[in-house]
């Protein structure tokens, strides 16, 4: 084949492999998010970040708000919504549960929670922020 057909096979290939890749790490990572160590937590939800978003689909989505539920360390609280948050709308599955962390008594996970939102449903945020004391 000419150079050009082989050229978008190998970037066929690559982007499979990618795929494939980032999903492993990606659980991996979701793994640790739920580790009895919370040094070994922290890692892990320092790990997250947009590269680690790229690939995944609506089951590790949904995975990041199942640990979302049961993370009971702010910090790593904060760290999962940041994470749905610049996947933008592709986490829209995610507004429900992040509606919740609007109102949340800790003002970093709720902070998050709002700039999550705003990324991924903005018509929702004005909906969901909490009214503000006179």
């Amino acid at each position: 084949p000419n150079k050009y057909v082989r050229y978008m096979a190998a970037c066929t290939l690559a982007n499979q492999w990618l795929d494939r890749a980032v999903k492993a790490r990606f659980d991996i990572v979701l793994d640790a998010l739920a580790d009895d160590n919370p040094r070994v937590r922290r890692r892990a939800q320092s790990a997250l970040g947009p590269r680690s978003c790229l690939g995944i689909g609506s089951q590790e989505i949904a995975a990041l708000i199942g640990r979302l539920d049961k993370a009971a360390d702010q910090a790593i609280q904060t760290g999962i919504i940041s994470v749905l948050g610049e996947m933008g709308p592709a986490a829209q599955d995610a507004v429900p549960a992040l509606a919740k962390y609007v109102r949340h008594d800790d003002p970093d996970v709720r902070n998050a929670a709002i700039r999550a939102m705003q990324r991924i449903s903005p018509a929702t945020v004005d909906q969901q922020k909490p009214a503000r004391s006179p």
